[in-house]
């Protein structure tokens, strides 16, 4: 009864299952699997039928005389289910295939829908743009808009033509950066042959990958490495208002498979683009023309001072003037020609207009001369044309009229002026210039400049007077309206000058009574000198003297900037020669510097030794010293040859203590001065530290004393230098800058020689300029000390006077010690060179046998295993082998088989993590960069002592 139970509620779950089973072939029967669906259906069925079957045997008395019989539908129905079960699993797995594949399919079209749709979108919105803008604002804004549909990081439209091989950049988009300036990007057939056949054949280009389609295939060399694009569609705009050109859209991220809707929407950006350029040329055009025509109408109305016609009786029929300055107004109409006011017919020009006028033809400028009111006469320049009527008879004139007075003067000017001159050049033309204003009744003239270097003041390059008896000084007439002319004014007095400048004397003196001054200037209007032509009566005629000085300073200032161009000529060739001098005294000075270098190693490594073996306080140990100390200058003396030769750029900032600097460098300058100069110093010990660069404050003490002592000229003498603490008062400091207030260093150098001379004494601090004789001086000492000292914020002051001596004042603020200064130690004495930290195994690569046998004995002083190599080639070899058995490798930078960042690069290679360390004596961002590539950032400049090199070794084993 129990098993009878158990097989109902079986045949039961089959029943289920068979319903369920039918239920997914119909709802499935779309994908062609009903079929195997309801397979699984039949087999549950038939299995359906055995169990029932089995329930039946067991309950009746079937079961006893057939046990086996049921077992037929069951194993049926069971294989049956199994294979349809294992069929439908394996199809089911395809058909998730196919239905990613299908979905998949269904978002890319929805996906170019979308794409389409947003093209659609954004030209829409590209073509509600306001119209009334700039080129360049919708050109930038269209190409923003277009990128960010595209999803690229350039966009540019070029202008030109695809057949004569010449596009222009006309804008430039980036992503990120907005529009940048694109003046000078051009792209020619001739550079980029392929590109531009491929545009002329297909206006289309359209590369997935710029690096390897051959169309693009000249842009490897430059473009492509600068910008950084992967792939480009490029598309030729159709000719719009005789405008074409090529619109580029340019993907920076990846590789882009362009399909043919991006490319209708850049083809519809193109056009959209040279659209508006045409639009906007066209809107020009037409305003041009307004303008144009506007322009012209208002010139012939300011052109002219009349129009006037008359007709074939030379009766007046209209006339336009309309004021009084040529006294011709409406009221001559219907008046002859003869009846113009200052009719003259045996005058030359009326009869020579009248004949005009009878010939009936064409005539331009001629002249007739008229009354005012008052009686004055008025020169008119007269032009006509005839009309005539449609059978070709003559109707009379149309003309106009205009005032000729001021052209006639300076025509008569310039002719006077071109009898008067001789066509002379340079000093000779100004003494003419000036001497052809006295014979047209000046009687003084004053031809001046103005110096480069001193601006306000006037020099004197000719004069000339009606009086031979005059003599003019150097400051003679240059003050009062001479100086409105220094202001660019054209000054005109008519009449008693000396009471409108009662304050300059010398034109009382010599008995002006008027006066007239133009400025000189040059091409960008600087004043550079005055002409000044007075008189002792009188003058009249304020535009004829305007009209006379204004041709005279034209050609003037043309005559003097000619002189000032050749002056400077020869200046800049001087200074080019002294730097080509320099250059050539440069290089010999590096290479020197460089050989110097390696002699001063093993002297300052051995002497550091020697000073470690003595103990201290012995002779020995101070001899030692000594040496080191000597060494420590000679190599402050090769760092200053490095950076003369611009082999060395690095410029410290340290905070330092000057005193012992000033002692060492004052002992060592004794030996050089001349017996017959006593040197005195007194330092005071509270003097404070200062911030700068010690060898360029050496420099400028050393140039200070040998200043000094240059300037006894082999006379005797005493140089004192005296160095206390000061401090700078908030005055003082506003007068005296850069210096700020607050405690500082004061350096006194005094020497008791002639002096300064007062001429010399503002000078004394230009470049180039020295008292010394040829050989002597290069003019750059005093002026480079200026340099040094304002840039360690301080200043440098003189005080001299002649027959009492000179002395030279520097104040340098004190060093604070708030401020992020490195703070050294200026003890020339050698560092300890036992190592307290851990010991490593070091490379050494030195092509100088004694840099290597120096640096590995104070190396394995201080404890580290060393191997040494004089050839970098076997260096390398041995690295390349054996990366692991080294710590630390240190190598020269120059070498003759190999430089030192390709040791370094072939041991980065064999071990990433290399500690390194380059001994070089050059310095600066040249060798920096030189090792970059390398992961070298640890330098140690040539001549080291151990400490320098230990240093370096710790700081390249903790940057591993």
């Amino acid at each position: 009864m129990l098993n009878s139970y158990v097989l109902g509620i079986l045949a039961f779950a089959v029943l289920c299952v068979f319903l369920l089973s039918l239920s997914m072939s119909l709802t499935r029967s779309k994908h062609g699997l009903w079929r195997i669906e309801n397979l699984m259906s039949i087999a549950l069925f038939i299995l359906l039928i055995g169990l029932m079957g089995r329930i039946g045997l067991m309950s009746g008395s079937g079961y006893a005389q057939n046990p086996y019989g049921f077992y037929t539908p069951i194993i049926l129905g069971g294989t049956l289910l199994m294979a349809s079960t294992g069929y439908l699993l394996y199809r089911h797995r395809n058909l998730r295939l196919l239905e990613a594949s299908l979905n998949e399919v269904l978002e890319t079209q929805s996906l170019l829908r979308d794409r389409a749709a947003l093209y659609r979108r954004t030209l829409h919105a590209m073509m509600g743009l306001p119209q009334d803008g700039t080129d360049d604002g919708f050109k930038a804004e269209v190409l923003r808009m277009a990128a960010e549909a595209l999803g690229i990081e350039r966009a540019a439209i070029w202008l030109g033509t695809i057949t004569q091989g010449n596009l222009h950049c006309d804008g430039l988009y980036i992503v990120g950066r907005g529009v940048v300036p694109a003046a000078g990007l051009v792209l020619t057939k001739e550079n980029h042959p392929d590109y531009f056949s491929a545009l002329d054949e297909n206006h289309v280009l359209a590369v997935a990958d710029c690096w390897t389609d051959p169309r693009t295939a000249s842009f490897k060399s430059g473009y492509l490495p600068e910008t950084g694009v992967k792939s480009l569609c490029d598309v030729q705009t159709p000719r719009i208002g005789g405008i074409e050109g090529v619109v580029c859209f340019e993907s920076v991220r990846d590789n882009r498979h362009w399909t043919t809707d991006d490319i209708a929407f850049v083809q519809g950006v193109g056009e959209l683009i040279l659209l508006r350029i045409a639009r906007q040329k066209l809107a020009a055009a037409e305003q041009a023309v307004q303008l144009r025509d506007a322009r012209f109408r208002d010139y012939s109305m300011a052109a002219s001072d009349l129009f006037w016609e008359c007709d074939e009786n030379l009766v007046f029929t209209y006339l336009s003037a309309k004021d009084d300055t040529l006294n011709l107004d409406a009221s001559l109409v219907g008046r002859k020609v003869s009846d113009m006011p200052g009719y003259d017919p045996a005058s030359e020009r009326w009869r020579a207009f009248l004949e005009r006028l009878s010939a009936k033809e064409p005539f331009r400028d001629v002249p007739i001369t008229t009354e005012k009111a008052d009686k004055s006469q008025v020169l008119i320049a007269v032009s006509a044309i005839p009309v005539m009527d449609e059978a070709g008879h003559f109707k009379g004139f149309r003309g106009a009229g205009r005032d000729i007075r001021g052209q006639f003067r300076e025509e008569t000017v310039r002719e006077a002026i071109q009898v008067a001159m001789t066509g002379s050049v340079g000093e000779g033309f100004f003494d003419e210039l000036v001497r052809c204003l006295i014979d047209m009744g000046y009687d003084l003239a004053i031809l001046g400049q103005v110096p480069r270097d001193r601006r306000s003041e006037i020099s004197i390059l000719s004069w000339a007077s009606s009086d031979e008896t005059v003599t003019i000084q150097q400051d003679d007439l240059l003050q009062g309206p001479c100086r409105s002319v220094l202001k660019g004014d054209f000054v005109f007095v008519r009449n008693n000058v000396t009471d409108v400048y009662p304050d300059d004397e010398s034109l009382r003196r010599f008995g002006l009574v008027s006066y007239a001054g133009m400025p000189l200037v040059d091409n960008t209007g600087m004043v550079i000198g005055v002409l000044l032509a007075m008189r002792r009566k009188p003058l009249t005629d304020e535009e004829m003297a305007r009209s006379v000085l204004t041709v005279f300073t034209i050609r003037a200032s043309g005559e003097l900037r000619r002189l000032r161009n050749e002056e400077e000529k020869s200046s800049l060739q001087n200074q080019l020669l002294h730097a080509q001098r320099m250059e050539t005294m440069g290089a010999l000075a590096g290479g020197i510097a460089h050989d110097f270098n390696n002699v001063l190693t093993p002297i300052l490594g051995y002497a550091g030794m020697l000073a470690e073996d003595f103990e201290e306080g012995t002779s020995a140990h101070e001899d030692a010293v000594a040496i080191v100390r000597g060494a420590k200058r000679a190599k402050a003396m090769v760092e200053q040859i490095l950076a003369f030769s611009r082999r060395s750029d690095a410029e410290q900032k340290i905070a330092f203590d000057p005193t012992k600097l000033i002692a060492g460098s004052l002992k060592f300058v004794k030996a050089t001065i001349p017996p017959k100069i006593e040197l005195t110093s007194d330092i005071a010990e509270d003097t404070p530290k200062i911030v700068g660069d010690p060898n360029k404050f050496d420099q400028v003490l050393m140039n200070l004393v040998t200043n000094a002592y240059q300037a006894f000229d082999d006379q005797e003498g005493r140089i004192d230098v005296v160095v206390r603490p000061t401090y700078i008062s908030e005055d003082f400091a506003a007068v005296h800058p850069p210096i700020v207030p607050g405690p500082a260093l004061r350096l006194n150098v005094t020497d008791t020689g002639s002096g300064i001379p007062p001429d010399v004494l503002q000078k004394v601090f230009e470049p180039f300029f020295t008292t010394k004789g040829s050989g002597r001086g290069t003019g750059f000492g005093l002026s480079t000390c200026r340099g040094i000292v304002e840039a360690m914020n301080g200043t440098i002051l003189v005080d001299t006077k002649p027959g009492r001596g000179t002395t030279f004042t520097v104040l340098i603020p004190a060093y604070q010690k708030s401020a992020a200064t490195l703070v050294v130690d200026e003890d020339p004495a050698a560092a300890p060179v036992k190592a307290d930290g851990p010991v490593y195994r070091v490379v050494y690569v030195d092509d100088e046998v004694e840099n290597n046998a120096v640096t590995v004995k104070l190396l394995e002083r201080a404890g580290h295993s060393v191997r040494s190599f004089a050839d970098p080639t076997a260096a390398t070899t041995f690295l390349k082998t054996h990366p692991m058995d080294v710590d630390v490798l240190i190598t020269d930078d120059s070498m003759p088989k190999m430089q030192g960042y390709e040791v370094a690069e072939a041991y980065r290679t064999a071990r990433p993590d290399a500690a390194i360390v380059v001994v070089s004596g050059a310095s600066g961002a040249v060798l920096k960069e030189r090792y970059a590539e390398a992961g070298v950032n640890t330098f140690v400049q040539k001549p080291f002592v151990v400490s320098e090199l230990l240093d370096g070794m710790e700081a390249a084993m903790s940057g591993r």
